[in-house]
């Protein structure tokens, strides 16, 4: 029974053993594959063979570190420098792991991170301090870091005036505003003072028109009454000659009667003489 149980363990070690060697063998494979179309600078053809092979065993790091390389020779630096961070966390030599973060250091350079290239070359250079190549890129990054953050202090500068000219500005206007509005007010206090002093002048019109309205009234009724005494003097003119001459012609009987009183008298008292 023992002998059995061994013979099946040997046959399943054998199987596994069998299996894991054909899966190093097309692991082998995809990457040569993916080698052979590096060099013939087809990048994007061996790309698809290394993704293949860390499909299979996704701790290769030598799969993973020519992945790294095609993405970056093809321009994908954002893409190769997360690949090539992979890599530099797996277990490699030294000699392989200064590699990669050299070239780690180069795709944040291609992507103008400064700060993120200069720690990755300094990482390769503890590791391999007499790497000349990457002495300069990390010289070549430093200076660039120089000139950016330079620029950026240029441009907060810039960014700063600009602020500073556009809340002039914006003040200037609003000056502005302020002017126009205390010009509508003045035109608007000088149209009503002019609205005001036609009113008045209107008014004042209005009154004289009125006053001369009155004048005339005034003159109307005066020249009515006038006509009115004139018509009643006219009017008492003639019952007064009326009774003038009533009176005259009471007088005249009266006198008329008078002498012909004393005419009659002194007929009588006449003496006759005697002949």
């Amino acid at each position: 029974m023992r002998y059995l149980f061994n013979i099946l363990i040997i046959l399943v070690l054998s199987t596994f053993t069998t299996e894991l060697a054909a899966q190093k063998i097309s692991v082998k494979k995809q990457i040569r594959k993916g080698n052979n179309d590096f060099e013939k600078k087809k990048y994007g053809d061996a790309e698809v063979y290394y993704r293949k092979a860390l499909e299979k065993n996704a701790d290769y790091a030598k799969a993973r570190y020519n992945l790294a390389n095609s993405l970056y020779r093809q321009g994908k630096y954002k893409e190769a420098a997360e690949a090539y961070d992979n890599v530099v966390n797996m277990k490699l030599d030294d000699k392989d792991k200064a590699a990669a973060y050299h070239n780690l250091g180069n795709s944040y350079a291609r992507q103008k991170q400064w700060e993120k290239s200069i720690n990755a070359y300094k990482q390769a250079l503890k590791i391999n301090p007499k790497d000349m190549d990457t002495k300069y890129n990390l010289v070549y990054a430093q200076k660039h870091l120089k000139q950016q953050q330079k620029q950026n202090k240029q441009n907060q500068n810039k960014d700063k005036q600009n602020q500073n000219k556009d809340k002039q500005n914006q003040n200037k206007d609003k000056q502005n505003q302020n002017k126009d509005k205390q010009n509508q007010n003045k035109d608007k206090k000088g149209q009503d003072k002019k609205q005001q002093q036609n009113q008045e002048k209107q008014q004042q019109k209005k009154q004289g028109q009125d006053k001369k309205e009155q004048q005339k009234q005034g003159q109307d009724q005066k020249k009515e009454q006038q006509k009115q005494q004139q018509g009643q003097k006219r009017q008492m003119s003639k019952k007064d000659a009326e009774q003038l001459l009533k009176a005259i012609a009471e007088k005249d009987k009266k006198t008329k009667k008078k002498a012909d009183k004393k005419k009659a008298a002194a007929v009588r008292v006449k003496v006759e003489k005697d002949w």
